[in-house]
């Protein structure tokens, strides 16, 4: 029995190390990899863009402007085109009274006053002017804010290559050739949006505390050669929100939308200009 053991023991010893060896020079498994042609790890999709809307609005009007040969508009910005067909004022007179007092007395620069007489006078002056009762501003804007609503309404229109012609301007060369009475702005208004003028945007903000940009805005496009309303809607000018997206709440992952803050009077002004072309590149615009 000893002897048939020896070469099972021997047969042990042999393995043992064969084994060790065989475990040490083990080749490493290949690491997991996709299939071939396919990257190692995904590249995440881009973010969306939160302006992706206005920009093909905005290249959706270019198409149209162009195609409809760039004609001219006129802007109105808190200003309403009324019926009024002549300019009405009103004398407006301003009274003034002015009071004027002066005090004489006698003695010399070291003796006391001896007698003190005051005498008063009354100037009275009366001025007359004449106070316009037509157009103006539709309603009343801290100055400064209402210049930013302005210009990032007009940039809008410029960086897209539209024709603007002020008002003013045209108003003053119109002037030079009339034969009109040149107080008469409504006269004046009307013989300059005949000069090649083929729309008019009129704007006209109202204040609400209910808006989230504190204000509610009535746009109205007007095709001036046919007299036609081509565009009138209502927008708070709020621009568009960020994407929602996924983040880690007290209820787990929770799906939100990143707060944008609030909007500047230039980003509202930008974004109303951008839905009144989506209504004017629409068929019938």
């Amino acid at each position: 029995m000893t002897i048939s053991k020896l070469p099972l023991m021997a047969i042990m010893l042999i393995a043992v190390p064969i084994a060790a060896k065989a475990q040490q020079y083990r080749p490493e498994p290949p690491p997991a990899a996709y299939r071939n042609g396919v990257p190692g790890v995904l590249t995440p999709p881009p973010a969306p863009d939160p302006e992706a809307a206005s920009k093909n609005e905005t290249e959706s009007f270019r198409r149209w402007y162009n195609g409809a040969k760039k004609p001219a508009m006129m802007l109105f910005w808190n200003r309403e085109l009324t019926d009024d067909t002549t300019t009405r004022t009103a004398e407006v007179s301003v009274s003034r009274e002015e009071t004027r007092a002066t005090m004489s007395g006698s003695g010399g620069d070291k003796d006391a006053v001896k007698n003190q007489d005051s005498f008063q006078s009354k100037i009275a002056s009366t001025e007359k002017s004449q106070r316009i009762l037509t157009g103006g501003t539709y309603v009343p804007m801290d100055r400064t804010q209402s210049d930013i609503f302005e210009s990032g309404f007009q940039q809008a229109w410029l960086s897209t290559g539209v024709e603007l012609v002020d008002r003013n301007a045209m108003m003053r060369t119109m002037s030079l050739a009339a034969k009109e009475d040149r107080a008469d702005l409504q006269l004046l208004e009307a013989a300059a949006m005949r000069q090649n003028v083929q729309y008019l945007v009129e704007v006209l903000p109202n204040g609400s505390q209910g808006s989230s940009t504190g204000y509610i805005f009535r746009i109205k496009v007007l095709h001036l050669p046919s007299s036609t309303v081509v565009a009138q809607f209502v927008s708070q000018g709020l621009p568009p929100q960020r994407p929602a997206v996924w983040m880690a709440g007290a209820n787990g992952f929770e799906k939100r939308v990143p707060d944008s803050g609030k909007p500047s009077p230039e980003q509202i002004g930008a974004e109303l200009a951008v839905e009144t072309m989506a209504h004017l590149d629409q068929p019938g615009g």
